[in-house]
């Protein structure tokens, strides 16, 4: 752990506070939620969910490749199979929560 100031205030992630220039409008991509996916006993990276202008929901995944953090980008389908394959009941709500009942296109 680094023992800077500047470390010890930094939050564990950066997320951007909502202020109301960037409140979402329709024709734009609105941010719906996050939530924590349970790859592996140490990996639990953020997903958030996305709802794009056509409706369409797509989630963005920060995943740990060869040392490097990338982004990749899964639907909704793909994280429910996930958590019902998994067991992970939890998840599987937790998604639910966040899209609704969306129909899987």
């Amino acid at each position: 752990m680094s023992s800077s100031r500047s470390a010890v205030r930094r939050p564990p992630e950066p997320v951007r506070l909502p202020i109301a220039e960037l409140a979402p409008s329709s024709g734009r991509v609105r941010r719906l939620g996050r939530i924590r996916l349970p790859l592996s006993l140490r990996q639990r990276p953020w997903a958030t969910a996305y709802r794009l202008p056509d409706g369409r929901t797509i989630w963005c995944v920060r995943l740990c490749r060869d040392g490097e953090v990338v982004r990749s980008v899964v639907s909704t389908a793909t994280l429910r199979a996930y958590a019902g394959r998994s067991g992970l009941d939890g998840l599987a709500e937790a998604v639910d929560a966040i899209v609704g009942a969306e129909v899987v296109r």
